[in-house]
């Protein structure tokens, strides 16, 4: 199931990107891309803490959107 706005993580930093609570806190987008995504390791789950302001990281974040195993990163395209 994709991401759902409405359901983001409240951790989000606002823009484009963000992860919802389908979110079980894997670790795969950390590992893409650190600089973008975070762990609440309290709460168990990712979010997005921070917006990609370079190319690199607007590559790495698409590529860490499709391969996330439950779909819990989301672009809502604005």
């Amino acid at each position: 199931m994709p991401a759902v706005f409405e359901n983001r993580n409240s951790d989000n930093a606002p823009g484009r990107y963000y992860i919802d609570s389908q979110c079980y806190d894997c670790g795969l987008c950390v590992d893409i891309c650190p600089t973008i995504f975070k762990r609440n390791g309290k709460k168990r789950y990712s979010f997005v803490g921070a917006q990609p302001e370079q190319a690199t990281h607007e590559k790495l974040c698409k590529e860490a959107l499709e391969t996330c195993p439950c779909g819990a990163i989301g672009d809502d395209g604005k």
